[in-house]
C-alpha cells in the first residue's frame, strides 16, 4: 500500500474493532490507537461486569453495547464472546489478535499478578484475587481450554459476515508496525 493510501484507509476508518482473547494486547492497542486517532475507546469488559465479578445480564449488557456505539466514531475492544453483542454491519475495520496460547497465558499471569499486587481493578470494582488466578473459572483455565475453539468459531463467524477490513495478526510484533505506520500518518 502507498502513502496517499495509507492517508485514505486511515481518515476514513471511524469504527474499529480489536478482538482477542485474554492477554492478547486489546486494551492496550485500542488505547493506543484511540489516542492516536482521537477516537473513543469502549471497552467491552467495562460494559460486561457489575463490581465483584457479577455478570450483567445478557439483554443489559446488550442495550449498554447498543448504547455505547451510538456514535459516528469509536474504537471498540473485547474477547470473542463480548465482540459477539456488537453489529459487525457497524465496523469499519476489525483486527484480530490472534496469538499462541503461551503468548497468551504468559500475559495474562503477568498482568493479573501485577492487578493483584497493585490493587488495580481489572473492571469497575472487580479485582483478581488468588482464587481467580488457578481453577476452572480462571483466566489461564478459559485460554488453555477455549483458544482453538474460540479461534474456529471466530474464523467462521467473520467469513461469513465480518467487516470490509480484517486485519488478522498472529504474533504481537506486526502490531508494532501497524502502529508506526499510523503515528507516522498521523
Amino acid at each position: 500500500m502507498n502513502a496517499q493510501a495509507d492517508r485514505a484507509a486511515h481518515t476514513s476508518l471511524q469504527r474499529i474493532a480489536i478482538v482477542g482473547m485474554p492477554g492478547a494486547g486489546k486494551t492496550t492497542l485500542a488505547a493506543t490507537l484511540a489516542h492516536m486517532l482521537g477516537l473513543p475507546h469502549i471497552e467491552l469488559t467495562r460494559l460486561r461486569w457489575h463490581p465483584g465479578w457479577v455478570q450483567v445480564a445478557a439483554v443489559h449488557y446488550r442495550q449498554r453495547v447498543t448504547d455505547a456505539l451510538r456514535g459516528p466514531a469509536w474504537i471498540v475492544e473485547g474477547t470473542y464472546r463480548q465482540i459477539s453483542a456488537v453489529d459487525m454491519q457497524q465496523v469499519q475495520a476489525l483486527i484480530w489478535l490472534d496469538y499462541e496460547r503461551m503468548v497468551l497465558l504468559w500475559r495474562v499471569l503477568r498482568r493479573t499478578l501485577w492487578r493483584m499486587a497493585t490493587h488495580t481493578a481489572a473492571a469497575p470494582g472487580s479485582f483478581e484475587h488468588p482464587g481467580r488466578l488457578f481453577g476452572r473459572q480462571s483466566l489461564l483455565w478459559y485460554i488453555l481450554t477455549c483458544t482453538r475453539s474460540a479461534r474456529k468459531t471466530y474464523a467462521a463467524a467473520l467469513a461469513a459476515d465480518g467487516p470490509p477490513l480484517v486485519l488478522r495478526l498472529r504474533h504481537p510484533a506486526p502490531v508494532e508496525h501497524v502502529l508506526a505506520r499510523l503515528q507516522a500518518l498521523a
